[in-house]
């Protein structure tokens, strides 16, 4: 089985509904393209966060893909963080400390193990499936990282920071074992 995992586009904020900004709308057009150049075209799905941003992007995947449509999952929206208003860090320092103590969670968010159970049990699902499926995955930052690091244990919080719109990465079956790659970054 091969395993796209793709970041969404460019967005105009950060909150759930947040839609695709005009760059962020050009960058799903460009990675749908490359996607559609890519991919096994006899079997695939395409699975979504079902945050706005992330469903535009896949919608311009499968608009490239001619006859496929995506399912939309709430396995794969992103980390809620929760309330940070009394912490006096960066953003980047808050995710590092739940990365550092991956069952801490701020009030009301989730912790990097909550995150992690809800996209194994949707790789689990796919594992399930015919292994001759290919799978593309739209997800947000931080669950992309983690869903990562399920197939390679050296992605990280590092990579996390690294990780940029639309970059698509595959996972791909190797010697009972799994290889993770990036395959396309935004020119």
């Amino acid at each position: 089985m091969k395993i796209y995992v793709v970041r969404h586009g460019e967005a105009s904020g950060n909150h759930p509904e947040a839609p695709l900004s005009a760059l962020g709308m050009q960058q799903s057009i460009q990675v749908a393209a490359f996607l559609a150049k890519e991919h096994d075209p006899a079997v695939i799905r395409v699975i979504s966060s079902p945050l706005l941003r992330a469903r535009q992007t896949a919608d311009e995947i499968c608009r490239a893909i001619n006859g496929v449509s995506y399912k939309a999952d709430v396995r794969l929206t992103e980390l809620e963080l929760g309330n940070t208003t009394n912490q006096p860090r960066d953003i980047w320092n808050q995710l590092q400390e739940l990365f550092e103590h991956k069952e801490f969670a701020f009030q009301g968010g989730e912790s990097i193990s909550m995150v992690v159970n809800r996209v194994s049990s949707l790789l689990n699902e796919l594992n399930e499936g015919d292994d001759d499926n290919s799978v593309i995955l739209v997800t947000h930052r931080v669950t992309m990282t983690l869903l990562l690091s399920e197939f390679d244990r050296g992605i990280g919080f590092e990579q996390c920071k690294t990780m940029n719109n639309v970059d698509v990465y595959l996972v791909t079956a190797v010697n009972n074992g799994s290889q993770v790659e990036r395959i396309w970054r935004m020119p």
